[in-house]
């Protein structure tokens, strides 16, 4: 249900307002950060805490708050462990890859799913 590895949208970090590259399509409810910025000290997820209200639903609670907190764009090691690879999803130590989602170890891979 939350897991979008096929479609990717353009979108601004909510932070540092930066062009990036997302899994979530815009507009979105709750802010988009980079990667940088979601794992940075720039916001406080602590603050995006609620108190359960026992008079709505655990489905209604749980929506309310997951509009409400910060997602991160993409889930990949760009510019870490991997080398030119932006538009990829759930990759690690990668080199020169394009819409590659579930994979790792790999290079010179374009359009490709869950390769190691």
């Amino acid at each position: 249900m939350f897991r979008n590895e096929h479609n990717f949208y353009h979108a601004e970090c909510f932070l540092c307002k930066k062009s990036i590259i997302t899994i979530y399509q815009s507009p979105q409810e709750s802010p988009i950060l980079c990667q940088k910025c979601f794992g940075s000290d720039k916001w406080n997820p602590i603050s995006y805490g609620i108190k359960f209200d026992f008079l709505k639903s655990f489905s209604e609670n749980f929506m309310y708050l997951l509009q409400k907190v910060p997602k991160v764009a993409m889930l990949n090691d760009d510019s870490v462990g991997s080398v030119n690879c932006e538009y990829t999803y759930n990759v690690s130590f990668a080199k020169d890859c394009y819409l590659v989602d579930t994979s790792w170890k790999i290079e010179n891979c374009l359009y490709c799913s869950q390769l190691s």
